[in-house]
């Protein structure tokens, strides 16, 4: 199945149209951009990615950039996965809510999964395949693939 286009290619659109942010409440109005096929962004300015990968990225692909999203050479995302980098602070949750941002790095030759969620803070290594569904709630080394809830290795791809 071939992707419906670049990770760079998406990136631009939604920078163009999301430029002229004065305040926080512009946020939601000008930040967020989604295009035809439902994939939404939210904060590109803080997104980066290498070359594009051999499928790029799929429908309904929500990228929440808030904490930075750096994205590696040959990366491919396959449709409904999640990548959030910003979520709940646990440390003052009883007296409010507030929300952390911390940056998501994806490796060089990855593979996400339909499905799959990426959390705030992660880093995923090089050559990693993360099967469908999976949640990545901590970060992954190279050379394996990572599966289930919360993702864990099931095998490593060194030979």
């Amino acid at each position: 199945m071939q992707g419906l286009g670049s990770f760079s290619q998406f990136i631009k659109e939604s920078k163009k149209d999301c430029n002229n942010v004065n305040n926080i409440q512009d946020i939601n109005a000008q930040y967020s951009y989604e295009d035809k096929f439902g994939r939404g962004l939210l904060d590109g300015s803080l997104v980066s990615c290498g070359q594009d990968g051999s499928n790029g990225y799929n429908e309904l692909l929500y990228l929440n950039g808030l904490g930075g999203i750096e994205i590696g050479n040959n990366v491919s995302i396959s449709a409904h996965v999640i990548i959030v980098s910003t979520g709940l602070d646990t440390n003052c949750f009883l007296n409010r809510k507030e929300h952390v941002n911390k940056r998501i790095k994806i490796g060089d030759n990855v593979q996400i999964g339909a499905g799959a969620i990426i959390l705030a803070g992660v880093e995923i290594g090089n050559d990693v395949i993360v099967g469908a569904g999976s949640i990545v709630t901590k970060s992954i080394r190279s050379n394996c693939i990572v599966v289930g809830n919360p993702a864990e290795t099931l095998k490593s791809l060194l030979q």
